[in-house]
């Protein structure tokens, strides 16, 4: 990755983690969740830099175009967050043997059946839509008592 991508990506890391270490000294919950929200956005440009560069090289592993294969689906744990009306499919997804978490959205049938992953920070980057916030929810009901 060249050095202005990677430069990029490391300033947004930087900034993530400074903002996460500002979100667990907060001690109102409203203010931490917030800076919490920031330095998922911050992880988010971070992953988006680096994308940029890999897809510009061939290698778009952040976010990626394919139908898995069978050897794929045996090492991948999934939770559907959404369905959507028309019948799009949004998953949340752990490679058993990486450790690596995505959201695997699966299009209709009619649209074309592709299945596209995202990193997790990607995925929750931009406009709030109900798939967004699926997820969210689930991950609230974590830290729920």
């Amino acid at each position: 990755m060249p050095s202005e991508q990677r430069a990029k990506a490391n300033h947004y890391r930087g900034e993530a983690e400074r903002v996460r270490l500002k979100a667990v000294a907060a001690t109102d919950p409203v203010i931490r969740h917030e800076l919490l929200g920031m330095a998922l956005q911050y992880e988010g440009l971070a992953v988006a830099a680096e994308n940029q560069e890999k897809e510009a090289l061939g290698d778009t592993a952040g976010r990626r175009s394919r139908r898995p294969s069978e050897e794929d689906r045996m090492a991948i744990v999934t939770r559907e967050i959404y369905g959507s009306p028309n019948g799009d499919r949004w998953i949340l997804a752990r490679d058993t043997a990486s450790g690596r978490v995505f959201v695997r959205h699966e299009a209709n049938a009619p649209s074309g059946g592709q299945t596209t992953e995202y990193a997790v920070g990607v995925f929750l980057t931009g406009p709030q839509h109900p798939e967004q916030k699926a997820l969210l929810d689930l991950i609230g009901t974590l830290v729920r008592g």
